[in-house]
C-alpha cells in the first residue's frame, strides 16, 4: 500500500474539519442563546419574588397593627383638640401631607423599669407609589 494513502485514510480532510467546526459553532450559538434566556428569566423571577415578598411582609405588618387597635383618642397639636382613635382619609401624596390611615395600637414591648404604656400611635401614608409606616414617639401630639 502506498504510504500517502495510509496517511490519508487515518486522518480527516480539511473540509470535514470545517464542517465539524461549523456544526459545533451552530450548537454553541444555540446553547448560548438559550443560556441568556434562562438567565434573563431567572433575573425577572428574582425581581418578581422580591416584590411579592416585600408586599407580603408589608401586609403582615398592617395586619398586625390593625389586630392591636385600641379605642384611645389622642390630643391634637394644640393640646385641646381631640383626634379619634382611628381615622382615615383620602390619599394625600404631598411630602408633608396627613397620613391616609392613623390609629392607636397596643401590644408594644415595653423595656426598662419605668411604668410606660404599651400603646403607640401608628400611621400609614402612600406617597409617590411607596407605602410608608409612620410611628409617633408619644400617643398625644406635642403642643406647638
Amino acid at each position: 500500500m502506498n504510504p500517502s494513502r495510509r496517511a490519508r485514510a487515518s486522518g480527516f480532510t480539511l473540509l470535514e474539519v470545517l464542517v465539524a467546526v461549523g456544526i459545533f459553532a451552530l450548537f454553541s450559538a444555540m446553547a448560548y442563546g438559550s443560556l441568556l434566556r434562562i438567565l434573563d428569566t431567572r433575573d425577572r423571577l428574582e425581581t418578581e419574588r422580591d416584590f411579592w415578598r416585600t408586599l407580603s411582609l408589608s401586609l403582615m405588618q398592617i395586619e398586625d397593627d390593625l389586630a392591636q387597635v385600641r379605642p384611645r383618642a389622642v390630643r391634637g397639636p394644640d393640646g385641646l383638640t381631640v383626634l379619634p382613635a382611628f381615622r382615615g382619609q383620602a390619599v394625600d401624596s404631598r411630602a408633608l401631607g396627613e397620613p391616609s390611615l392613623e390609629f392607636t395600637r397596643g401590644g408594644q414591648v415595653v423595656l426598662g423599669d419605668g411604668a410606660r404604656s404599651d400603646m403607640q400611635r401608628v400611621g400609614y401614608q402612600l406617597r409617590e407609589g411607596t407605602l410608608s409606616r409612620l410611628v409617633w414617639p408619644a400617643i398625644d401630639q406635642a403642643v406647638v
